[in-house]
C-alpha cells in the first residue's frame, strides 16, 4: 500500500497470522529487502514464522531468505491464492479511513492509524472467546483501549483548491 504520511513513509508492509489471526500495518519508507526485513522482525518478534506467502514480491523473497524463513508465492490470477492476503488489507485500508474521518484528522496521519486499528483488532475478543492478541502473546491484553485521535486538538491547515483525498 501506498500513500504519502505524516511520519514520511510512503508504503506499508500489511501481515497476518494464519493461526491467531493476529494482524500489523507496519509503514516503511520503501519497499525494499532492508525495509522490508525490519517490518518482518517487528511483526515476528519473539516468535519463530514457519512460512510466509505473498504475491512474489523480490523484497519479501529476500527478506524471508535473509531471515530463514519458508517463502511461498501464491499463483497469479488465482484468487483463493491471495484472497486472505487481499481481505486484510482492504479491512485494513477501510477501518482506516473510518479512523481517521472519525478523528477528524487528514489522510496523511495514516501511518498512525492503521497500526491502532490492527492493535485494536487484535485486542478485541467477543464473550467466551480469546482475542488474536492473546492467542499470539499467551495473555489478553491488560490495559485502557483509547481511540484513536482521542484527546487531540487537531486544526487541518487549509488546503490548496483542487487537492485530491489520499488512498487513505
Amino acid at each position: 500500500m501506498s500513500s504519502v504520511a505524516a511520519t514520511g513513509q510512503f508504503n506499508a508492509l500489511c501481515s497476518r497470522d494464519l493461526y491467531s489471526g493476529f494482524r500489523a500495518c507496519i509503514p516503511v519508507m520503501e519497499h525494499n529487502t532492508e525495509n522490508t526485513t525490519s517490518a518482518i522482525k517487528r511483526f515476528k518478534g519473539t516468535s519463530k514464522i514457519q512460512a510466509m506467502y505473498s504475491g512474489g514480491e523480490g523484497e519479501i523473497a529476500n527478506a524471508c531468505a535473509e531471515l530463514d524463513i519458508t517463502h511461498e508465492v501464491s499463483q497469479p490470477s488465482v484468487w483463493r491464492n491471495n484472497s486472505l492476503a487481499e481481505r486484510n488489507n482492504q479491512d485494513i485500508i477501510h477501518a482506516t479511513r473510518a479512523l481517521l474521518i472519525a478523528a477528524g484528522m487528514p489522510s496523511c496521519f495514516w501511518a498512525y492509524a492503521a497500526p491502532c486499528y490492527c492493535f485494536h483488532d487484535n485486542a478485541h475478543h467477543e464473550r467466551g472467546e480469546r482475542s488474536s492478541y492473546h492467542k499470539a502473546l499467551g495473555a489478553e491484553f491488560s490495559g485502557e483501549s483509547i481511540p484513536f485521535g482521542a484527546r487531540i486538538i487537531f486544526k487541518p491547515s487549509p488546503s490548496k483548491k483542487g487537492d485530491l483525498p489520499g488512498k487513505w
